[in-house]
């Protein structure tokens, strides 16, 4: 992943009634598929192991896929909104 360009942010569970936590980050180089299973694996393994919490969704993308505010901090909400249009683009493929 590249340094900078991840971002976690919170989508409302209602049947669970909390938050779901997605992960975000940009590949660094484009991977294949079993190398993009194997690292979504190992982060989640690791935020459970350090933070003690299960992640939803861990998705990689592209360079540029972030984005950020004018002031270089991440834009949660934008990113949000782009995760979940991202989500029913692909339910509609289905």
């Amino acid at each position: 992943m590249r340094p900078g360009r991840s971002v976690a942010f919170g989508i409302a569970d209602p049947t669970m009634g909390t938050e779901a936590i997605i992960l975000i980050g940009e590949m660094s180089e484009p991977l294949g598929p079993d190398e993009i299973h194997q690292l979504t694996q190992a982060i989640r393994r690791r935020v459970t192991q350090t933070l003690d919490v299960a992640l939803s969704d861990v998705r990689l993308v592209d360079r540029g896929w972030v984005v950020k505010t004018p002031a270089g901090k991440m834009a949660r909400s934008a990113n949000r909104e782009k995760y979940q249009a991202l989500l029913k683009m692909t339910a509609g493929d289905s």
